[in-house]
């Protein structure tokens, strides 16, 4: 038997290394490491993109959603001053 404890892991099946004396530090400074000049970069997926959108909208506002549904299901909310609006504001986009 080794008079070195081992210690071992519950979940995995491996056998973990035995402990021992700390090892000496590494002497090299990061300056003599060898660059490539490369660079490290991530890429985002549409869904990705489309969450960042989404968490960057403004809260809504409940209650003015609500009013404009009641006023939707009670036909009041299409009103002839409203359709000049949307009419002159299509106008002025198109010409």
């Amino acid at each position: 038997m080794s008079s070195s404890p081992t210690i071992r892991s519950i979940g995995s099946p491996y056998p973990s290394a035995a402990v021992s004396a700390p090892r000496a530090a590494s002497t090299a400074s990061p300056a003599s490491a060898p660059t490539s000049g490369a660079s490290d970069s991530v890429q985002l997926s549409p869904m990705a993109r489309w969450m960042h959108q989404l968490d960057t909208l403004p809260p809504i506002r409940r209650h003015l959603v609500d009013v404009v549904r009641a006023e939707i299901d009670t036909d009041r909310y299409e009103t002839p001053q409203r359709l000049d609006r949307a009419i002159d504001a299509l106008a002025d986009d198109l010409f």
